[in-house]
């Protein structure tokens, strides 16, 4: 009986919400570096899942390929992740950069106005129409 009366005579602990302090609450601060889209990513298979992306391979197959497993919403959440999605953004634009910088190298300079209209005529005749627009197989019923 004896120790039931200490445990009596001990005040009940009291939680940490229950306290009252004049201290500030502690904040964590996220462990967040500046993002530097044009250094690779710390983590291997988030820059080989941002590599993925930017080259056109659907995220699904990025995820598998780069070694994550999970469901539409971890993909997303990946794809979206302010670091991933500024290295996609910025490997796109160097690769739109180099197309553009080797396109024009490709281009001289004609003087004469009927070659410069013979090398129009020859883009047009045999551009990729791929390049301009996409459509998907949809089979057409007549009726």
């Amino acid at each position: 009986m004896a120790k039931a009366k200490e445990r009596r005579a001990t005040p009940p602990a009291r939680n940490s919400f229950m306290t009252v302090s004049n201290r500030t609450p502690r904040v964590r601060k996220p462990k967040s570096s500046p993002i530097i889209p044009s250094k690779p990513l710390s983590k291997p298979s988030r820059e080989i899942f941002a590599q993925l992306v930017a080259q056109g391979v659907p995220v699904p197959i990025a995820c598998e390929t780069a070694g994550y497993s999970g469901g539409g919403v971890s993909r997303s959440q990946l794809r979206r992740s302010p670091d991933v999605d500024a290295r996609v953004q910025w490997l796109l634009a160097q690769r739109i950069e180099a197309d553009t910088k080797a396109r024009h190298r490709a281009d001289e300079k004609i003087e004469d106005a009927r070659l410069r209209l013979i090398r129009e005529l020859e883009r047009i005749a045999f551009c990729d129409p791929r390049d301009v627009m996409q459509w998907d197989r949809v089979p057409v019923f007549r009726r």
